[in-house]
């Protein structure tokens, strides 16, 4: 069975969960109907785990679902993040799930298409999306298949152009990619179009002995 098949059976499994809950270690985590639960795709608990949490600095996790590496990176030490969803059951879900683990006061939330509801000043220390890398056909109206395939990569394009603008100082851009599952050679033209230079900075373990998950990290030429 390829990848593609097997996720979209993922995705009619997500569907047909609706609105549940999971629990980890952390705590009880909702999650809405219509948003990417990481109980069915599991790679979130892998990026919540591996990104390099800037203490006391500010984070912007674009896509944020239900919020769970956004709340992880808080408890962690991030001095405030902001948690960016195109879709609004996903801002709800995460704003929901921020009020539970008492923590509105560190993760704010915003209805954001990648960069579109950030403002020109605003600049953060670590700047990640755990982004639809697999190169399938979807529906545009379905926000599940939206937040798992992408067929052109030009959200991950505007997402590269655009991050570097809102990096502070000292700030870092990272995205989330399986060259098991995603097209590499697609996302490299990506990433040259708009300036970027792409490195690995943490690789998973195999996963259900199929997906092996990658933290990509994005540099600019000054």
């Amino acid at each position: 069975m390829n990848d593609e098949i097997l996720v979209r059976g993922f995705v009619r499994k997500n569907r047909a969960a609706g609105s549940h809950a999971f629990v980890r270690p952390e705590g009880e985590f909702v999650v809405y109907e219509g948003v990417f639960s990481p109980t069915v795709f599991n790679d979130t608990f892998f990026y919540a785990e591996a990104l390099p949490v800037p203490v006391g600095g500010s984070v912007l996790e674009v896509g944020c679902g239900t919020g769970f590496i956004a709340l992880t990176v808080a408890k962690k030490g991030a001095g405030s993040v902001l948690a960016t969803d195109i879709n609004p059951s996903s801002v709800a879900n995460c704003t929901a799930n921020a009020e539970k683990h008492n923590l509105s006061d560190v993760v704010t939330t915003r209805i954001s298409d990648v960069f579109s509801a950030v403002t020109a000043d605003e600049r953060f220390d670590l700047i990640f999306w755990n982004w639809p890398y697999l190169a399938g056909q979807r529906n545009e109206n379905d926000p599940l298949e939206c937040s798992v395939f992408d067929p052109t990569y030009d959200s991950i394009g505007r997402y590269l152009r655009d991050a570097r603008a809102h990096r502070s100082p000292q700030g870092r851009v990272m995205l989330s990619f399986s060259r098991t599952a995603g097209n590499l050679s697609l996302l490299e033209q990506r990433a040259r179009e708009a300036g970027a230079s792409l490195s690995v900075f943490r690789t998973s373990e195999e996963i259900d002995g199929r997906w092996v998950l990658e933290i990509l990290e994005a540099t600019y030429d000054l």
